[in-house]
C-alpha cells in the first residue's frame, strides 16, 4: 500500500542516525547495512521510515540490539472486510457502518469496475492513517463515479 518514493541512501541515511541513537549498541556500519537491505528489499522512504518507528516504539529489550529482521519484516497491515463481514460485526455488536468506508485497492473501486471482486470495506480511522483511497461518493441521480 506504501506509493510513494524508493529509500535513498540519503534519506537512509538519517534513518541510520535515529536507529544508532535509538540503538547505541548497535555500530553505525550495521545500522547502513540494515538501511541497505531496506532498500534492496524495496521499501519505500514511508514504510522505512514506519519501521524504525515501530521497532524503536516495541523494542522490549533495552540495551539488546534489535535483530535486523524486526525492521525488515515490518509491514502495515489493514483489515479489509466485505459488507456481509461487516454486517456480520455490526449484529455482533463489533462494529459500526458509520466506522467504515468503500476502499479502492489497486486503482479498483468497488462498484462497476471491480467486477467479481467483493465490495471491500475499511476502518475510517485506517484510511487516514495510512493514506488509503476511499470511493468517491455517488453524486444524487447519478451513476458511480469510475
Amino acid at each position: 500500500m506504501y506509493t510513494d518514493r524508493k529509500l535513498d541512501k540519503a534519506t537512509g541515511k538519517q534513518l541510520a542516525m535515529m536507529v544508532a541513537v535509538a540503538f547505541p549498541e548497535m555500530t553505525p556500519a550495521k545500522a547502513m547495512m540494515l538501511i541497505e537491505m531496506m532498500i534492496e528489499e524495496g521499501f519505500t522512504e514511508q514504510r522505512a521510515r514506519d519501521a524504525v518507528r515501530h521497532v524503536i516504539k516495541t523494542h522490549t529489550a533495552w540495551g539488546k540490539e534489535p535483530a535486523l529482521g524486526s525492521f525488515l519484516s515490518f509491514d502495515q497491515r489493514v483489515k479489509l472486510v466485505t459488507a456481509r463481514e461487516l454486517s456480520s460485526l455490526q449484529f455482533e455488536g463489533k462494529a459500526q457502518w458509520d466506522d467504515y468506508a468503500i476502499v479502492r485497492i489497486e486503482g479498483v473501486s468497488a462498484c462497476r469496475s471491480a467486477g467479481t471482486k467483493p465490495v471491500l470495506f475499511a476502518r475510517i480511522a485506517d484510511i487516514e492513517q495510512y493514506g488509503l483511497t476511499r470511493r468517491e461518493t455517488k453524486p444524487h441521480g447519478q451513476d458511480w463515479p469510475d
